[in-house]
């Protein structure tokens, strides 16, 4: 994760997460818009972009689940499957949304 590897730069951390939480629902949501207007390929390209922020911040339940949806056309998935996929994204990202929130607010109290 990003905080054993850089113990010490809290202003740095906070960083990584204030772009992350900024950046990465938003992604999300264009997806899924995407996916409702049948637009496959956008989906997938918004996928490409945002895979290296969705590993770097460690979020393994998603490592397999981004793949799926950035190459959906090499893993022939159906549509099905594809709206499973960014259900779970979408969930998943909600989730670390709401932790990295509260890691932020422990990381400015710590610097009191």
């Amino acid at each position: 994760s990003l905080k054993s590897d850089h113990p010490s730069n809290k202003a740095f951390l906070i960083k990584m997460l204030s772009i992350f939480i900024e950046t990465i629902p938003v992604s999300v949501e264009s997806m899924m818009m995407f996916f409702e207007k049948n637009q496959f390929d956008q989906v997938s390209k918004v996928a490409h972009k945002i895979k290296p922020s969705i590993e770097g911040a460690g979020i393994l339940v998603l490592k397999e689940c981004i793949r799926n949806v950035e190459d959906f056309r090499e893993k022939k998935r159906n549509v099905v499957q594809l709206k499973a996929d960014l259900e779970l994204i979408q969930k998943v990202i909600g989730e670390v949304i709401v932790a990295f929130k509260i890691e932020i607010d422990k990381l400015k109290e710590g610097e009191n």
